[in-house]
């Protein structure tokens, strides 16, 4: 009879735990067609840090640096290939030249104007190339004050000795991005041009150069200048000779033009 009752027991017991466990399944409506279905659904709860976004963002960002790099390359090329293509246009050009071999006349230089473009800039740029001569005491009160080389103006420019000064003026235009072109003239006090030339796309060091070291013609320019005037001499002289054989010229003209050249086809 124990035995029964502890078998009846385990009976319910079991019957109840299948009871609880259907219901928390679904209740099957075959069973019991007053028995409403009960859905569970299962909600995956969201990963508070996607690294898939995360992974993708991070390999977005090195295709856009990988970008912006090249493109910064490309323009860095073309730009160089552009300032390249100026540079092989540039020239020095010489207009007028009394001051070669005759520097030692003079004692200051002063700059006179700046105009065209960014003219402070180039007052700062020529003050500061200039201050480094040896040759010329410079006087700049053009500009901030503070760019001045004298508060007041050296005494010499109002003295009787006027003909040692030099007046420079400057003018830089701009033709493009990466051109240039500037005009300097010197002139002395009664504004005679002393010294003037055209340039392109040279540095300020090579333009102001006259000023700056001693301006003379050296040994080797005296016989490069004698070279070229001799073979041009000789050149214009077998002219002479063809065309005084052809009768173009008589003999008088023809010696005229020997007369002319035999100094210098026998300098030394």
């Amino acid at each position: 009879m124990f035995k029964l009752l502890i078998m009846k027991k385990l009976l319910f017991t079991l019957a109840l735990l299948t009871s609880a466990v259907s219901f928390g399944q679904y209740s099957n409506p075959y069973s019991n067609p007053y028995s409403p279905t009960i859905k569970v659904e299962v909600t995956k709860k969201p990963n508070p840090y996607d690294y898939s976004k995360a992974i993708n963002d991070a390999a977005a960002s090195r295709a856009a640096n990988v970008t912006a790099y090249a493109a910064g390359v490309t323009a860095n090329a073309a730009r160089e290939s552009a300032r390249a293509e100026a540079m092989k246009d540039n020239y020095s050009k010489l207009n007028i030249d009394l001051l070669k071999d005759n520097g030692n006349k003079y004692k200051y230089v002063v700059l006179k104007s700046v105009t065209g473009w960014m003219p402070e800039e180039n007052i700062k740029t020529i003050n500061n190339t200039l201050k480094g001569s040896n040759i010329y005491g410079f006087v700049s009160q053009l500009g901030p004050k503070k760019r001045w080389t004298h508060r007041e103006a050296p005494e010499v420019l109002f003295t009787g000795i006027k003909d040692e000064v030099l007046y420079l003026s400057w003018h830089r235009e701009e033709q493009g991005s990466f051109t240039r072109t500037s005009k300097l003239t010197l002139e002395d006090y009664n504004n005679k041009v002393i010294f003037q030339a055209d340039y392109k796309n040279i540095g300020y060091s090579e333009m102001l150069n006259p000023l700056l070291s001693k301006y003379i013609t050296t040994a080797e320019d005296k016989e490069l200048k004698n070279n070229l005037e001799r073979d041009l001499a000789l050149k214009k002289l077998r002219e002479s000779k063809e065309l005084l054989d052809l009768g173009v010229i008589s003999q008088q003209e023809y010696q005229a033009l020997v007369d002319k050249y035999k100094p210098i086809l026998l300098r030394n």
